[in-house]
């Protein structure tokens, strides 16, 4: 069943991450076991930074999240890079720890890590609401770690009662506390500390890897029948007393002791533990030796493989990877309405695009303040940004909507309904689209999109400068009417129509108002000319002005 190895130098880089206020408490209390040890690297994950400052000094550890966890993935890809294992450790029921501990997990396995999650469940008395989330927390996680051990707190709870005198509220979970401290220490140790049997990672990844659900249990004594007794106390473990250990397909054993340790009680560990592990499971064994223990014999045990918990009423992945992004566009009062049809058009423009996606699209106004609200798991977000762009080079005819929508209808009914928002645009005095954005703390993604619909402000402005410099080179086509009234006309279009340019304009009218030839030129001008919105204003008046003549 066990097979001696030679010790192999073997450089493992270790990363540990607590998830959420009780996932950090517990990796910090264990980085202080562990802190000796140069490949082992501490996170902690928090949407708290006062939370962080308390809990170390070491600002390089602290993974403050403001916003979804999504926009700091870069920061997470980074800090886990070249790990060879990963464990987390999170409470769930919590915000944080049910909600980001996930994304992490998902995140680690992504990038090819071994990723072992030591999680716990809340108790009973915290709640139904809590043992909810984190029954559908736990079932998105068995998807992204390798190992998975939840401990749920409510089977300790007896168990330290009975042992010792609760005093304070982190007395309830001393003794779970342990069990995932136990984990860590000794899959590290086994694979960094010398032993009289080592073992190599890739004898770690064997029981490790792909094998969800898992139990732990450990037992520390001294004396003479040590190696017996800590067998006999190690399967009083909660955990252990409640599995069906011949279910497990793999096995982890550490025996840590003093250099003492006799090949006879190494013996009585295999021996026991072979008794209460099916013929099945693979297993690998390891020793520490720990000069520091002083008679000390100590087990861990890690059992993986077990049948997924069962959990009615899970929810989907979506739920806890949901991405909020929003942004609120104030308009000029008359352009209001043309603006929020533009707008409402995104939602069937994203889902046509995109067909199966999620993302959620709303619209809210108030007076002439249109906000643009999107909910869109993290996964879809750069599909937004692409598909908001690409709307936007079809509202100011960059492209067509043909080129973007496969289905001819689809396009044709965009190309039809961004029409009807043109001409309501053309009714105006004026066009000018601004954005303003309500929340500068946006990061990542959503200061890309933030960009994206400037873009759009800043191509429709481009547009509307390119009509003016059309509308002078018309202007100059008609050399044959009067310079003086020219110059008025362009002074008009390019500085606006106020009180003064229209006496003039209209007084320099009617000095050719006996010139058939003038005015034939100038209403030629004036109603012939596609002078979009910059001179919508003065040809209207020098049309009414025309009319007022006699005939």
């Amino acid at each position: 069943m066990f097979e001696l190895v030679d010790h192999i130098e073997q450089k493992i880089s270790i990363a540990l991450i607590g998830v959420g206020t009780v996932g950090c408490k517990i990796a910090h209390k264990i980085s202080l076991v562990l802190n000796s040890l140069d490949c082992f690297d501490v996170l902690y994950v928090h949407s708290s930074n006062s939370f962080l400052n308390n809990l170390t000094e070491n600002t390089d550890n602290h993974f403050h999240i403001s916003d979804h966890v999504h926009f700091t993935k870069g920061k997470l890809v980074n800090e886990i890079r070249g790990k060879d294992i990963v464990f987390i450790v999170s409470g769930l029921g919590g915000d944080t720890g049910s909600k980001v501990a996930p994304y992490v997990a998902k995140t680690v396995k992504e990038n090819n890590i071994l990723c072992v999650g030591l999680f716990s469940f809340p108790f009973e008395f915290e709640g139904r609401r809590k043992v909810n989330i984190a029954q559908k927390s736990y079932k998105i996680l068995s998807a992204y770690t390798d190992s998975l051990m939840c401990i749920e707190n409510d089977k300790f709870l007896m168990s330290e009662a009975d042992k010792h005198v609760i005093a304070k509220p982190e007395d309830l979970f001393a003794s779970s506390n342990k069990h995932f401290e136990a984990v860590v220490k000794g899959m590290v140790n086994l694979l960094i500390k010398p032993g009289m049997i080592n073992v190599d990672f890739a004898d770690l990844r064997l029981v490790i890897a792909n094998m969800g659900l898992s139990v732990v249990g450990f037992s520390k004594v001294k004396g003479d029948l040590r190696a017996e007794e800590s067998m006999v106390e190690l399967l009083k473990s909660p955990l252990l007393k409640s599995s069906q250990l011949d279910k497990a397909k793999g096995c982890l054993l550490c025996i840590t002791s003093d250099a003492d340790m006799s090949l006879g009680e190494f013996t009585t560990v295999g021996d026991k533990l072979e008794e209460v592990v099916g013929d099945e499971a693979t297993v690998v064994v390891g020793t520490v030796i720990d000069r520091g223990l002083n008679g000390e014999f100590e087990v861990i045990v890690v059992l993986t493989g077990f049948p997924d918990l069962e959990f009615e009423n899970l929810m989907d992945e979506s739920d806890y990877d949901i991405v909020n992004l929003s942004k609120s566009i104030v308009f000029e009062p008359h352009q209001a309405s043309a603006g929020l049809s533009i707008l409402s058009y995104f939602n069937d423009f994203l889902h046509q695009k995109y067909k199966g996606t999620q993302a959620k699209v709303k619209i809210e106004q108030s007076g002439n303040v249109v906000k643009l609200i999107i909910e869109s798991p993290s996964g879809e977000v750069e599909s937004i940004e692409k598909s908001l762009n690409e709307f936007g080079q079809v509202v100011v005819g960059q492209k067509k909507a043909n080129e973007v929508l496969d289905n001819r209808l689809d396009a044709e009914r965009l190309e039809m309904k961004l029409e009807m928002a043109a001409l309501e645009l053309r009714n105006s005095e004026k066009i000018l689209l601004m954005y303003q954005a309500e929340n500068d703390n946006f990061r990542s993604r959503v200061e890309n999109l933030e960009t994206q619909l400037s873009d759009l402000q800043k191509t429709i402005c481009s547009s509307l400068s390119f009509a003016q410099r059309e509308l002078s080179r018309e202007l100059k086509k008609y050399k044959n009417l009067p310079g003086d009234l020219l110059g008025l006309i362009q002074d008009g279009i390019d500085n606006g129509l106020d009180d003064k340019t229209k006496e003039l304009i209209e007084t320099e009218v009617m000095r050719y108002k006996s010139d058939k030839d003038t005015l034939i030129t100038l209403r030629k001008l004036v109603e012939n000319t596609v002078y979009g919105v910059s001179g919508n204003t003065v040809f209207s008046f020098i049309v009414g002005v025309l009319n007022s003549l006699p005939k």
